[in-house]
């Protein structure tokens, strides 16, 4: 019964959208593109490992301590926390590990035999 409107607790116009599915992200996308006259999408897997990475091989997405960069369940208190309230990765980006799923534009693959190697969509 939890959505996006709904996660089942409280949150701020500081925290992230939670309980987004496919379909949600994809209408959210089409929105996004009438209104703004552009062409957008998810990323693929391999952009968004990229992008978590920030051009340095860390085990979490911007250090080697989770606790750094990252809020999951035991340290968030089973909800999310304001985006940008822990450290940002070398490229800048924040929450690239934890507080919400991401989505990808890449359908599921239980490993990378076969993935492009280009960085395109499987």
């Amino acid at each position: 019964g939890h959505n996006w409107q709904n996660p089942g607790y409280s949150q701020t116009d500081q925290d992230p959208v939670a309980c987004v599915n496919w379909n949600d992200a994809q209408a959210y996308l089409q929105w996004l593109n009438k209104k703004a006259g552009q062409s957008y999408r998810l990323p693929t897997e391999a952009e968004w490992e990229y992008a978590c990475r920030g051009g340095k091989q860390e085990t979490y997405c911007g250090s080697q301590d989770i606790d750094k960069v990252a809020v999951y369940a035991r340290k968030g208190g089973d909800k999310t926390q304001p985006v940008g309230s822990k450290a940002a990765n070398g490229f800048g980006l924040y929450d690239m590990s934890g507080n919400v799923w991401e989505w990808v534009q890449d359908g599921w693959h239980g490993n990378y035999q076969g993935a492009p190697t280009d960085g395109g969509e499987w």
